[in-house]
């Protein structure tokens, strides 16, 4: 803002020239302008966390009051991901992914009879009712109902052209043939989440046939489609608040902003071990390490119920692959994390005893076997709404907090990944974390994390990516946008020269 507006000292005169002037004139300024002036004065001078709480004027990515007065209250071994040159290489270039296609490249059986039945200066009601009459091809079947839904509106046949291959060739490829039907809330939000992040990364068409690409970052049509898809999906259920957010009829994507700190996600790590009620063992143990993927590595939800044991190098890194279509080469999904970078020595063995116990259960040898399986089998999966109830309880218990997602770890994780890579904070930051002395040890020897997860402590700029890399991320702008909600308590020290010729 101030480099838009110039110098400080520019705007004073121009301030004090429009009050002499309108004191000539007899101009009336409004006590709200005033007020309005002195909030912009405050900006040049205050962290914009303090100026947005204090003017209620919270930004998409800010965390909002209620979040901020919580908080105000009361070495590890080298395992780095990611080299130098792979992350030049994807800050310089967003498309050196392998996969920087359109997904109609993996066009399924039915997709041409939907391109026969859905163009753009008419539609065949008959072919999507064969398609709507698919009995094996849950896919098939979903995007027959919803042409036809569509086909029903007062809609143009352009937009349901526009929207139904928006969805075949988005959505419906990450979903094979899962009955979306079947999906919650937090699986939904996961979903919509890496498809704008795809849409962002590769600047993808906005219909198979388009001649030029997306270069704006994801399309409103996208965003208008998903929405309108996961409303026919939900059939006349309300959609859950996250979802509005994350798919708003117009205007910014809002974001569902939180942060747990160090202190309280240990605190919540500690209830779980304690007697009320007293559960059994392995229950226990799976909620931890449940909390811990969250909290440490930062898992979106379904990630972490339908981890695979394969999925782990105990002695190295996590290695994290798609969900909704394990065999399909989504780059941005896939990662490794270094576990012994993320989290600490305790909550590593907490992991290794618990992989101990699942490799021990029948069927544990094979390649589906899960983490969080039931105690019998290694191929049947816990009740993984079990875990987050217990989970969730522990935050209640411990701190009071009745509003816990799994996702909000996430955030969680991506905030305290920020703050560890930025070497200047704020004095507002340890005045706010003033109560939270594990928090601001763990993010306090940033030149250490930077060097042991870039292998140089010389690097500048590179951050941004490598955030986005531990999230799962292909755009760095995803995990800005939606993400990182501590942007306002940092602020990179400068000198008085360095402001006035800001």
């Amino acid at each position: 803002m101030q480099r838009a507006l110039g110098k400080r000292s520019d705007l004073n005169r121009l301030i004090s020239s429009e009050l002499n002037e309108s004191t000539e004139n007899g101009v009336v300024i409004s006590f709200e302008d005033l007020i309005e002036a002195a909030v912009l004065m405050a900006n040049f001078e205050l962290p914009a966390m303090i100026v947005a709480h204090r003017s209620r004027k919270i930004v998409s990515h800010s965390l909002p009051p209620e979040r901020l007065s919580r908080l105000g209250k009361p070495h590890f071994p080298s395992f780095p991901p990611f080299s130098p040159s792979r992350l030049r290489e994807l800050t310089q270039d967003g498309s050196s992914d392998s996969e920087n296609n359109d997904a109609t490249d993996l066009d399924p059986i039915w997709m041409s009879r939907l391109r026969q039945g859905v163009k753009k200066d008419g539609i065949d009601v008959s072919i999507l009712q064969e398609l709507a009459k698919y009995k094996d091809d849950v896919c098939a079947r979903g995007i027959g109902e919803y042409a036809l839904y569509l086909s029903g509106k007062d809609i143009g046949s352009s937009t349901v052209y526009r929207y139904v291959f928006l969805i075949a060739s988005r959505l419906l490829p990450r979903l094979k043939n899962r009955d979306f039907d079947q999906m919650d809330e937090d699986q939904w939000e996961d979903l919509a989440e890496r498809i704008l992040d795809d849409d962002t990364f590769f600047h993808r068409k906005d219909i198979p046939d388009a001649t030029k690409r997306n270069v704006a970052g994801y399309s409103r049509p996208l965003v208008k489609a998903l929405r309108h898809f996961i409303l026919f999906s939900l059939r006349g259920k309300q959609m859950p608040l996250s979802l509005r957010n994350r798919l708003p009829d117009s205007g910014l994507v809002a974001v569902d902003a939180n942060f747990f700190t160090v202190d309280e996600y240990r605190k919540a790590l500690k209830e779980l071990s304690s007697s009320r009620p007293t559960p059994d063992t392995h229950q226990i143990l799976a909620a931890r390490v449940a909390l811990i993927l969250g909290y440490r590595c930062g898992l979106r939800r379904a990630e972490a119920a339908f981890l695979r044991l394969s999925d782990f190098d105990v002695d190295d890194h996590l290695h994290i692959r798609p969900w909704f279509l394990r065999k399909l080469k989504t780059a941005n999904a896939k990662r490794d994390l270094p576990f012994r970078l993320l989290m600490t020595p305790e909550e590593f063995e907490d992991l290794k005893r618990f992989l101990s116990w699942v490799r021990a259960l029948p069927n544990s040898e094979n390649e589906d076997a899960l983490l969080f399986c039931a105690e019998r089998s290694a191929l049947q999966p816990l009740d993984f709404d079990h875990l987050l109830r217990r989970i969730s309880d522990a935050f209640h218990f411990s701190l009071k907090i009745d509003s816990f997602r799994y996702h909000h770890l996430r955030h969680s994780f991506a905030n305290i990944c920020f703050l560890r890579l930025q070497p200047d904070l704020h004095q507002t930051l340890r005045h706010l974390l003033r109560s939270h002395n594990e928090t601001l040890e763990w993010i306090g020897d940033s030149d250490s994390f930077r060097k042991a997860l870039f292998r140089t402590n010389k690097l500048e700029g590179e951050a941004p990516q490598a955030i986005a890399l531990l999230m799962g991320h292909g755009s760095a702008a995803t995990s800005f946008e939606h993400y990182i909600h501590v942007l306002d308590w940092y602020r990179k020290r400068t000198t008085p020269a360095d402001e006035e010729s800001a």
